[in-house]
């Protein structure tokens, strides 16, 4: 019974350190607060049916692998994929008009979610765990289930193609 105690605590630990960096990342991958509020969930459901058998070393990897494999089932099992495009079409409609710095660095913030969303499922999590998460190659590796050199490979090609498709956005404005 002991045992389960610490492993209780240690997993108490550690979705006080994760909880807020693990929503952040499904926020960015899911634009539908509610699923990302139930995919965060089973997140940490799952880590605590699996916490015994974590090395504590490559906890973090673990929890962003499990948040990875989330966010692909999510839209891998559903037609979520059309419905984010409109819901970021709908967050950039709505919004504090009257606050024009605020709404620049929303439609800032809005081109680069729409830009984003152009790039395979697979482009946008490593973009968005480099940029966003200030993952390492290494650590984008494992939770990609890949391995850092193709992780390289993958974040230059999604580079350039950001590239082209936000100066492509520039030119048609």
């Amino acid at each position: 019974m002991h045992g389960r105690s610490n492993i209780r605590m240690k997993f108490e630990q550690a979705v006080q350190e994760y909880k807020n960096k693990i929503f952040r990342y499904i926020s960015r991958n899911v634009s539908n607060r509610e699923d990302a509020e139930d995919i965060f969930q089973s997140v940490f459901v799952s880590l605590y049916k699996s916490y015994d058998k974590v090395d504590e070393k490559t906890l973090s990897a673990y929890i962003y692998r499990i948040a990875h494999n989330r966010i692909v089932d999510y839209y891998k099992h559903s037609s979520k994929k059309k419905k984010k495009e409109q819901d970021i079409i709908n967050n950039s409609i709505s919004g504090d008009e009257d606050m024009y710095t605020e709404r620049v660095a929303e439609n800032k913030n809005d081109k680069i979610r729409k830009a984003l969303m152009e790039l395979s499922e697979r482009e946008s999590q490593a973009i968005n765990l480099q940029f966003y998460e200030k993952k390492s190659y290494k650590e984008i590796a494992d939770i990609m289930d890949s391995t850092a050199s193709a992780v390289d490979s993958l974040l230059i090609r999604a580079k350039r193609k950001l590239k082209k498709i936000i100066s492509q956005e520039i030119q048609t404005v």
